[in-house]
């Protein structure tokens, strides 16, 4: 339906159109004047690519799509919508069961709004944006769950959401599947503004009309990232945390190497949690490589078969909570001072392995939490203990959630090992290159705790780590979702 000229109606909806194989290619050359809604009212499903246009007739999402809600993004198709374009959402028959307006991702939903001119979706009664598109003055207003949201669903399905406001939606971003989801701009006047199953989302740098972040109802289910938001304050630094027990006969007990671990978000073992007293310190056992985690011990096993019996484990003792995003019941504050207690249990406990072994070189391995203690704990000693950095020989880190665009440390995103011992790597793609880890911003942490690792200062005639560089880093993976971060193997 092209070239053609609508005009004159004043009840409905002057260009409605409804396919089960929606192209808007077709859709080309018409002008819509003179009615008391000059806009273009689609449903059904996408099968092309499609590029919202930014002039002419304002796109409606219209609810005539019984089965599958307004209009659904197929799973080979991307919908693209650049700055400054407002799309609105009808929900004329909210009560009809089966009816429900809004957008279903299959495919690929992609907004290119910026700080001046966002892109929009909003309820069609909305007239904040786009004025008053159904033309009835004030005889409509808005309400908070007028249209369905955005939801994106399936592991191939991704919405890249930049610069968007979304108001007045039940739901206004819904993840689950595996879909791959950004989102930044605001989210205000929306039941539930981000809702995962567990899937990954970033919603990092939203303005939730308040310093303090999001208010409790507005982000639910796990898997939703949200710090920081537009006005964080990054939280002083907690004290110095109390250092861990270390055996009286440390001294007779030194090897060649000295291997600390730091275990990930939520390993085991884990303290409870009480809401008078908050996280409790978990139980841990004398030994001391208890608790050294799952991860890093597959590093250290490694390590041993380089150096047999030249290598002493030792567990570095601090909380390790589980991350806000999975477990509801931890704060951002709570697991910032769990990252800083990392960090001054392991600087602690070099600092007692330097006084009582003098002659032993250091490795340190980390898993995502852990590996971003390890990261602060680094840049502090470039900084106060130059000389006790210096006795570090070799860094592991698997999924640094601090890990900076980038940085000098060798990266892979996965490695294999064949029958005859061959190790091959998996070099991280251009983008994730672009991508730091979760916990990078630079405004996440107060002082000098941001930024890329120092140099290690590698001792070649005693390194155990003999694929990493001179002077360099070896990480793998990275701290980006959920799938790369939690499925490494002992090959890797």
């Amino acid at each position: 339906m092209t070239g053609n000229t609508i005009t004159g109606n004043e009840d409905q909806f002057p260009f409605r159109i409804r396919d089960a194989r929606l192209r808007p290619s077709n859709l080309t050359g018409n002008t819509i004047t003179g009615n008391r809604m000059n806009v273009i009212a689609v449903s059904g499903t996408l099968v092309e690519n499609w590029t919202v246009p930014s002039t002419g007739p304002m796109i409606v999402i219209d609810d005539r799509n019984e089965w599958d809600g307004g209009t659904v993004i197929a799973a080979d198709a991307t919908m693209t919508v650049p700055a400054g374009v407002v799309i609105k959402v009808a929900n004329n028959y909210k009560n009809w069961e089966n009816y429900s307006a809004g957008i279903l991702v299959n495919g690929h939903l992609i907004t290119k709004g910026t700080a001046e001119h966002p892109v929009v979706f909003t309820a069609l009664t909305d007239d904040a944006y786009g004025g008053d598109t159904n033309g009835d003055a004030d005889d409509s207003a808005p309400y908070i769950g007028e249209w369905n949201g955005i939801t994106v669903s399936g592991d191939t399905a991704s919405a890249e959401l930049q610069n968007v406001v979304i108001r007045y939606a039940t739901t206004a971003v819904s993840a689950d599947g595996g879909a791959a989801v950004t989102v930044s701009g605001a989210l205000p006047d929306n039941t539930t503004a981000v809702w995962s199953d567990g899937t990954f989302v970033d919603a990092r740098n939203i303005d939730w009309g308040s310093a303090a972040g999001p208010p409790a109802d507005q982000v639910q289910g796990s898997g939703v990232i949200v710090t920081p938001w537009v006005g964080w304050v990054a939280p002083p630094r907690p004290a110095v945390a109390t250092p861990q027990p270390v055996p009286t006969t440390n001294h007779k007990n030194c090897k060649p190497y000295t291997v600390f671990g730091l275990r990930g978000s939520q390993e085991f073992p884990q303290g409870s949690y009480s809401l008078l007293t908050g996280w409790s310190m978990p139980p841990f056992g004398d030994d001391e490589d208890y608790g050294f985690g799952d991860k890093t011990t597959m590093i250290y096993e490694a390590l041993t078969q380089l150096k047999a019996g030249e290598m002493k484990q030792v567990a570095i003792k601090y909380k390790a909570l589980p991350v806000p995003i999975v477990n509801p019941f931890v704060a951002p504050g709570p697991y910032m001072d769990s990252v800083y207690q990392g960090t001054d249990m392991l600087i602690a406990r070099m600092a007692k392995e330097a006084i009582d072994c003098p002659a032993s070189v250091f490795v340190v391995v980390g898993y995502s939490q852990g590996a971003l203690s390890a990261h602060i704990a680094f840049r502090q000693m470039a900084t106060s203990n130059p000389s006790l950095l210096a006795k570090v020989a070799g860094v592991a880190f698997v999924a640094d959630p601090g890990r900076v665009v980038g940085g000098a440390e060798s990266w892979w995103m996965g490695a294999s090992v064949s029958n005859d011992g061959t190790v091959s790597t998996t070099p991280p793609s251009s983008r994730q290159k672009a991508s730091g880890g979760v916990w990078s911003a630079a405004v996440l942490f107060a002082g000098n705790n941001y930024g890329p690792m120092p140099n290690i200062r590698r001792r070649e005639e005693r390194c155990p780590l003999p694929s990493v560089r001179p002077g360099l880093l070896a990480y793998v993976g990275n701290a980006i979702s959920f799938g790369q971060h939690s499925s490494y193997d002992e090959n890797e």
